[in-house]
């Protein structure tokens, strides 16, 4: 499993925010059917945030998921 999601402000501020690319997160990960209803999904996702007056912010998560079908 792999995704990229770019978050992009489409507006300036008044108080000194600028528009364009805000936050990207990328996910890589494994996708594990255990049965017809339930599937266990786990990776690592990188969070990225272009700060405004400060020093730009990464992060580094380790994502486990169960999902459930009906």
């Amino acid at each position: 499993v792999a995704s990229i999601e770019p978050f992009f402000a489409i507006n300036d501020t008044d108080w000194g925010g600028d528009s364009g690319l805000r936050q990207s997160r990328i996910f890589l990960g494994v996708d594990k059917r255990l049965s017809d209803r339930f599937s266990l999904e786990a990776g690592y996702m990188n969070q990225y945030f272009w700060r405004d007056g400060a020093e730009d912010r990464s992060n580094h998560l380790a994502s486990i998921s169960l999902k459930f079908a009906d």
